[in-house]
């Protein structure tokens, strides 16, 4: 069983600065496609039974908050929904709800 979720997110960003520091605010939509694979097999007899796999293109809500000093940054986004293909219902795989995600990083300035 595995599934796998891609996609790309359009939001619009404000940010304010305040002394040294830059916060952010953002929301959008995140366009994804999810797949979600099952394979059934009869272990103690070595055998494969049946392969089932679902994918389909989804949407959902993204917000998030962001802060910067200097180059270092730091961020989080709050996804809606992420969800398995429905290839059937009540198939909608490992994951089915809202995400966050996490961010840590250094800024390189291009000159």
């Amino acid at each position: 069983m595995s599934q796998r979720t891609w996609g790309i997110s359009g939001t619009g960003l404000i940010e304010r600065s305040y002394a040294d520091f830059t916060f952010g605010a953002e929301a959008g939509v995140l366009a994804y496609y999810s797949v979600f694979d099952v394979a059934v097999l009869n272990v103690p007899a070595g055998k494969h039974i049946a392969s089932y796999h679902w994918g389909d293109w989804r949407a959902t809500p993204v917000l998030g908050v962001s802060a910067r000093y200097g180059y270092v940054t730091a961020g989080m986004r709050y996804y809606g929904s992420i969800r398995a293909s429905e290839g059937c219902p009540g198939c909608d795989g490992i994951t089915a709800g809202p995400a966050l995600a996490l961010q840590i990083g250094l800024q390189v300035p291009l000159k």
